[in-house]
């Protein structure tokens, strides 16, 4: 990489973090590389290279969808900031491997003069991805992993949670289809389980559905995201629908910028949040 693109890098992150911006959205699989916003595609990273990927999320919460699909106001608000570091490997020219350490800044305001924050390590997804058919407009791949429980799941009084305090599992399959020169579709089908508690609140099973359309210009590309997730809990089920929309930016063969919001805009049973990414993808 060159030295006046590395310097507009780390000067644009710097930039970043001072006024709170945000990025890339967390993945089904965590660890996995990706060409457009939150869902993956099935190419990998090459053959003993690596992906780093600094990236910024932030995410207010407007309030929850109840059993009826209508959106309730909390009498608070709670504002979620995550960073995170993507180490993404390429072990052959069709495998990859790779993990996510996020840092956790959650803070919850109201009602009164209720103040509650937590900061620290996050769960830490790892996952790998497997490319096992391809054509010339078509490829499958296959994607697995796992999240830790490294986050904070039981913090002291006046403190919020890092982390979800349970082992989760989860496999999907990714079809890529290049509809034309300058189209493409990402499709993703992933399935999660999780460790039970000794609570019993935390879900156990997910299936989420991603559709993604990307439309390029040149090093410019368009997308939009359709994300759809339906879990299981003990005692009920919920729902969510989100939309993504924003933009990849190719700088040079090594350096891609990725930026875009997200909207929650239905669910039952679930948080209705509005949030935002940013993130850096660099070839080494």
């Amino acid at each position: 990489m060159r030295t006046a693109q590395l310097f507009f890098l780390l000067t644009l992150v710097g930039s970043v973090l001072t006024v709170s911006l945000v990025p890339r959205f967390a993945q089904a699989t965590g660890g996995i590389s990706g060409a457009k916003l939150a869902t993956p595609n099935t190419e990998t990273v090459p053959h003993f290279r690596m992906e780093f990927e600094p990236c910024f999320v932030v995410a207010y919460d407007l309030g929850n969808f109840n059993d009826s699909w209508r959106s309730s106001a909390n009498e608070g608000r709670a504002r979620s900031l995550v960073s995170g570091l993507r180490f993404t490997v390429g072990l052959s020219s069709n495998f990859e491997v790779g993990l996510i350490a996020p840092l956790m800044l959650n803070k919850q305001w109201g009602p009164g003069d209720l103040k509650l924050s937590g900061t620290g390590l996050g769960d830490i997804p790892i996952g790998a991805k497997v490319r096992f058919a391809e054509d010339e407009d078509w490829s499958l791949a296959w994607h697995g992993g796992v999240t830790l429980p490294s986050g904070d799941s039981d913090p002291g009084p006046w403190e919020l949670a890092t982390g979800e305090g349970t082992t989760v599992f989860e496999t999907g399959l990714i079809a890529t289809i290049q509809a034309a020169s300058n189209l493409s579709f990402d499709i993703n089908l992933n399935i999660g389980t999780a460790v039970p508690t000794m609570d019993g609140s935390h879900e156990e099973w997910s299936v989420t559905l991603e559709l993604a359309a990307g439309y390029t210009f040149g090093s410019f590309q368009v997308v939009v995201e359709l994300l759809q997730e339906h879990a299981g809990w003990e005692e009920y089920d919920s729902s969510s629908f989100s939309l993504l929309a924003g933009f990849t930016y190719e700088l040079s063969e090594e350096v891609i910028i990725v930026a875009g919001p997200q909207w929650d805009f239905a669910g039952r049973n679930a948080t209705h949040a509005i949030g935002g990414g940013l993130a850096f993808t660099l070839l080494l």
